[in-house]
């Protein structure tokens, strides 16, 4: 597989829980790149429509972490997709954005 640069996105400067970014593209898979950090909140990641995981971004007896991967779908079929990460909670979120792999 290849794969596009990376997709950058952030979370709307909200607090509120609720809060979300988004995105429709065309590939076999996607990953969510987020940043951890001590008091991190929680995002719900959906695919397609359908909830696939739940993120915790919080970190103990660590500096900030960014650029993590949180997510990896695996294998999709070929077509278009969409993506989008809810925020769980009013706790800190940092979106990095997302990493769209393309059939070699």
């Amino acid at each position: 597989m290849k794969t596009d640069p990376v997709i950058q996105a952030t979370f709307i400067p909200s607090g509120e829980a609720g809060a979300s970014a988004g995105l429709s593209f065309r590939g076999v898979g996607v990953d969510v790149i987020a940043d951890k950090e001590k008091g991190g909140g929680e995002i719900d990641i959906w695919l397609d429509g359908v909830l696939v995981n739940s993120a915790r971004l919080a970190v103990e007896n660590l500096p900030r972490l960014g650029g993590v991967t949180v997510f990896r779908s695996g294998r999709l079929r070929a077509g278009t997709h969409s993506i989008r990460v809810v925020r769980k909670t009013s706790a800190p979120v940092a979106l990095d954005g997302f990493q769209v792999y393309q059939a070699a």
